[in-house]
């Protein structure tokens, strides 16, 4: 692609399999703070692909953009922990060796929520999916006494089971009426499930609903969860979001780890409050019923850091050119971007020098309080021109002063701490094979893919890099 051509440039790769396996690379560029995103590599393939096969493609990529001629222009890989993609890396690192690797923070926010330990939670979206599963009848006989539609659902990702949690705990007296109706147990599955079977099932939900510890382990579960998906929300998007990942991966973190510690962890937790405040007898050790749910969520994330202390030390001092946080960022902080290549010697020593001029000026900042002070980057109910990553992009922008800094802030644009654009990818992919599964040849699927997510996807849209720089609330 001409776009690409002589730019630094970032890649994000990621895999999945929807009717065999699949493998998209997306290549970014940052020119003066204008972001361009491009799908350039989507295969699709009836084997899995492993390490060798993701190198190839990985490489026949870069080849595309000109990249192996000039190696240095490659500046990170954001793929998710998958071992295949690790063990890609190794070797794209001995070719690449100016290139940060960037593992997913997202799928590390799920790998965390699929640790939470909650048996009867999991015991009742079990009964949910059999109930519901190829059950067409019965969905339409809940939305009919219950006038809700509930989400779709993927037992196999635990952001979806978070979600189906969820809207069980909001909707859980339309559950237990739903259960009681007679119309349940004479309707079977449209695939041939016998209704004794269902029967089983809607007893076993019945038995769970009336358990006072499926109540707390459900809103406890819904109350740590409800950090996590926050945080991945956060980062998704193909905007500036290394600037604010810090801040996401942060919050998840030390909201686990506060309601692991916490002496009564109700007062962090109003969905566990209420529901404790509802039960006549609460069993008395529910307190340590409830950090057990958590405590191997946090092991885990405690391991993860350790695991990948590049990665999160990278996300940290990216959080530093964010006028909230200036003072942190330091002379140590650019020796850490020059070991991984991230800058040059010469831009580190001339950066250096502009880091009081940055600090002094952060201060006056309209966003130097936000959001961390107000926590207005969780709540997200501001306009895209606006959120908090771009609101720093532009305000690095319209200041001029300190040039450096200004031209290490356009590239860390390229750095993306999660894959999701390859999720997006994946998913514009089931939409067009859903919608031309009979007639369209997967060569066809995977052109129309590659031209919509181009034509379409623009991280600048409804981005004014002019407009005037304010708190997001």
């Amino acid at each position: 692609m001409k776009l690409f051509q002589g730019a630094e440039v970032g890649f994000i790769f990621d895999g999945a399999g929807h009717h065999g396996d699949m493998l998209a690379v997306l290549a970014r560029k940052s020119e003066n703070f204008r972001i361009y995103e491009k799908l350039i590599e989507l295969k699709h393939s009836d084997k899995v692909f492993d390490h060798e096969s993701l190198n190839d493609s990985i490489i026949g990529a870069t080849t595309s953009l000109g990249i192996t001629t000039n190696r240095a222009r490659m500046k990170a890989f954001s793929h998710d922990a998958h071992s295949a993609n690790l063990l890609a890396i190794k070797q794209l690192k001995a070719i690449f060796s100016s290139s940060m690797d960037l593992v997913c923070a997202s799928h590390i926010l799920q790998r965390v929520g699929e640790r939470f330990v909650a048996p009867l939670v999991d015991e009742l979206i079990a009964s949910w999916f059999r109930l519901f599963k190829n059950g067409t009848n019965k969905i339409a006989l809940w939305r009919s006494l219950t006038g809700v539609s509930f989400p779709s659902f993927n037992p196999i990702k635990w952001h979806s089971r978070f979600q189906l949690a969820r809207f069980i705990m909001e909707n859980f007296q339309s559950l237990l009426g739903f259960l009681d109706d007679p119309l349940i147990g004479a309707l079977a599955n449209d695939d041939g499930t016998p209704k004794q079977k269902i029967a089983k099932s809607v007893v076993k939900m019945k038995e769970l609903v009336v358990r006072d510890d499926l109540k707390i382990q459900l809103a406890a579960y819904v109350d740590f969860g409800e950090h996590l998906v926050i945080s991945t929300y956060g980062m998704e998007g193909n905007g500036p979001n290394m600037l604010l990942a810090h801040s996401y991966v942060t919050h998840a973190y030390d909201s686990l780890k506060a309601f692991l510690e916490a002496p009564d962890p109700t007062v962090l937790a109003p969905n566990l409050r209420q529901v404790i405040a509802s039960l006549e007898a609460p069993v008395p050790p529910y307190l340590e019923d409830v950090r057990a749910i958590i405590r191997p969520a946090v092991t885990y994330f405690d391991g993860q850091k350790t695991k990948h202390p590049d990665f999160f030390k990278f996300l940290e001092i990216a959080d530093g050119f964010c006028p909230w946080s200036a003072p942190a960022l330091t002379e140590m902080s650019l020796a850490f971007l020059l070991k991984f290549k991230v800058i040059s010697y010469d831009e580190m020593n001339s950066a250096s020098k502009e880091l009081k001029t940055y600090e002094s000026l952060a201060k006056d900042s309209p966003i130097a309080a936000s959001p961390k002070a107000t926590n207005a980057f969780l709540k997200r109910n501001c306009k895209r021109n606006n959120l908090p990553e771009w609101l720093v992009f532009r305000w690095w922008y319209q200041m001029k002063v300190c040039p450096t800094l200004r031209k290490i802030v356009n590239r860390l644009a390229l750095y993306q701490p999660t894959s999701a654009s390859a999720e997006r990818v994946f998913s514009l992919f089931r939409h067009h094979l859903k919608e031309n599964m009979s007639n369209a040849s997967a060569e066809y699927l995977r052109l129309q893919t590659m031209l919509n997510y181009n034509e379409s996807v623009d991280p600048m849209k409804e981005i004014d890099l002019e407009k005037a720089v304010t708190a997001p609330l």
